[in-house]
């Protein structure tokens, strides 16, 4: 189960923001079972999102995008869905529109004509509401005969509160259309020990590893190196055997070994 993200916005191409949603939005995804390949920022032109899209939903099941919603100009993302996905006119989703007059009431806002265009959605889209603000989430699925294989587009808000609140909404939903494995992922901390000496101190434990069993490096000067175990699959002795590696490991550095959390040695 293979997913991109995709971030939309000129001011995070040139430093104006951080992306913070892609990391958030990754680590969701990844504890529900999807695993993502590539991560892309691209600016607001409607030619780099439908090229960005179109390779993304090419390579993976799942697009997720986020960015480009807002109700002025420079935000053209649903236009360049809409034309991607074929739509032949709009329609106005009532339940947001009813979010959207609830917000905007609630700060003594008058709802003005550009805030009711951010319930039109393509009519090539389904919808699921933005509890958190104006802009829906959009759902476009494609056939098989599109891309080689069943796609699904996630277009989401660009506010990072909002993004990383629908991301529930989106997970439930892949789970309803995809068969989602399990991912298991098991820390363990050291101290004292550089990542190149650690490598090979274990070598011949991590060779043995089982093939769905993956180790990963992940220095910091402050923290040590951290070691991630990560097991694939839907069997239910995953993690018995993920700590049956531990044990084996434990024999070899378990002097070097604080914490199996993701944590810092003064904790």
């Amino acid at each position: 189960m293979k997913a991109t993200i995709i971030t939309i916005g000129d001011e995070i191409l040139i430093g104006q923001i951080v992306d913070t949603n892609s990391a958030s939005i990754s680590r969701k995804l990844n504890a529900a079972g999807i695993t993502i390949t590539t991560k892309l920022s691209i600016g607001d032109t409607r030619e780099a999102i439908v090229e960005a899209v179109e390779r993304a939903m090419a390579e993976c099941d799942v697009t997720i995008i986020t960015g480009g919603l807002g109700p002025t100009k420079d935000d053209i993302t649903k236009k360049a869905l809409a034309d991607l996905s074929g739509a032949t006119g709009w329609t106005e989703n009532q339940e947001q529109l009813e979010i959207i007059y609830r917000i905007l009431h609630s700060r003594g806002l008058d709802v003005l004509e550009i805030n009711r265009a951010q319930a039109l959605v393509p009519n090539t889209c389904e919808v699921i509401p933005n509890r958190l603000g104006t802009a829906p989430i959009m759902v476009f699925r494609f056939p098989a005969d599109r891309f080689g294989h069943p796609a699904t587009l996630y277009s989401l808000p660009g506010v990072p509160f909002e993004a990383l609140g629908a991301i529930p909404d989106i997970t439930e939903d892949i789970s309803k259309h995809y068969e989602t494995p399990k991912i298991y992922h098991r820390t363990i901390m050291t101290y004292g020990i550089a990542e190149s000496a650690l490598s090979k101190k274990i070598e011949a434990w991590e060779d043995a590893l089982p093939e769905d069993i993956h180790l990963a490096y992940l220095p910091n000067a402050l923290t040590g190196v951290r070691l991630r175990l990560s097991a694939y699959g839907d069997g239910n002795d995953q993690l018995e055997r993920m700590e049956a590696e531990i044990e084996g490991l434990k024999a070899i550095i378990g002097d070097l070994i604080y914490s199996y959390e993701d944590d810092t040695l003064e904790n």
